[in-house]
């Protein structure tokens, strides 16, 4: 009686076993190009944006080098600023205008 159970599970439980292992095999062949392209894509992705860190990453440090050179020269150009300004309102108080006759 055990033997008859066990070769009824097998013969029932072989086809089955057989069916799933070829569906998986078949969907793995499918979805195969996808998980290529996938791949590619990720890749391509992580190439770009370590550019891009990299790019920016040293365009900062060039703005911050240039802020550090530039900030002693602040004075002078609010002091430019200040007598361009008063140029600019002391020419507009004069009434006198260079425009053609």
């Amino acid at each position: 009686m055990l033997a008859l159970l066990l070769f009824a599970a097998v013969v029932l439980l072989l086809p089955v076993l057989l069916l799933a292992a070829v569906l998986k095999l078949a969907a793995f062949l499918l979805l195969l190009p996808f998980r290529i392209l996938g791949l590619a894509v990720q890749a391509t992705t992580a190439v770009i944006g370590l550019v891009f860190k990299v790019l920016f990453g040293a365009l900062g440090i060039l703005v911050i080098a240039v802020f550090v050179v530039m900030l002693p020269l602040l004075p002078f150009v609010l002091l430019g600023a200040g007598l361009w300004a008063l140029v600019k309102v002391a020419s507009l108080g004069s009434g006198t205008s260079l425009q053609p006759a």
